[in-house]
């Protein structure tokens, strides 16, 4: 799929607030492949899917970290969140996934970690996604129909996780991997007490 990664992983990279990072990416994307869904796409409310996610991240690590002080004797430093587009689509009423291990360098590059965790947690539906789909499944051409779906996971879901990371209260030092489990992954952040690296990397 051609499309500006350089540039989009940037705007995550830097992005001081949920919405105005995706008002971003929804033009230079326009620009690459012109449609006027990404002007209906700029109107998701990203900050309510943040504060949402958030809340949803902070039962589920309270769960994990119980969970992976008994199995691996750590707490989680290495988050995997992955996206589902298929089961949004099939109406199961999700599309993202989240794992987590105390088994993995948070300051290394390296996702093979991803593969082994231990701890698996509750499905989340990330609320704006489900109306960016009755949008993009209007546009008519399918390529474009693929790249806007394709963005909305990758950069609207990385950046709605991203503001939900930033929020929460994890002592240890977290490295966080978000992506598709059979596609495109990467480091989306790290963190060790009150500093949060926005990485924002494909790997």
């Amino acid at each position: 799929m051609d499309l500006p990664f350089d540039a989009l992983l940037t705007t995550l990279q830097n992005a001081r607030s949920v919405n105005a990072g995706w008002a971003a990416c929804c033009d230079t994307l326009h620009k690459t492949t012109p449609s006027p869904a990404w002007e209906e796409l700029k109107q998701l409310n990203g900050r309510a899917d943040a504060e949402a996610c958030k809340l949803w991240l902070d039962e589920q690590l309270e769960d994990a970290s119980q969970f992976l002080n008994e199995v691996e004797s750590g707490p989680p430093h290495g988050i995997a969140l992955w996206m589902d587009p298929q089961s949004m689509a099939d109406d199961e009423g999700w599309c993202l996934e989240v794992g987590a291990t105390s088994d993995c360098d948070p300051a290394g590059d390296e996702l093979d970690w991803t593969d082994r965790c231990p701890w698996f947690g509750d499905f989340h539906l990330i609320h704006g996604l489900t109306k960016a789909e009755a949008i993009w499944l209007q546009e008519a051409h399918a390529d474009a129909r693929d790249v806007i779906e394709y963005a909305c996971f990758m950069f609207y879901g990385g950046l709605v996780l991203q503001h939900a990371l930033m929020q929460l209260d994890l002592p240890e030092p977290w490295m966080a991997a978000w992506g598709f489990p059979e596609g495109d992954r990467g480091i989306l952040a790290r963190g060790d007490g009150p500093d949060i690296n926005l990485v924002a990397q494909l790997v």
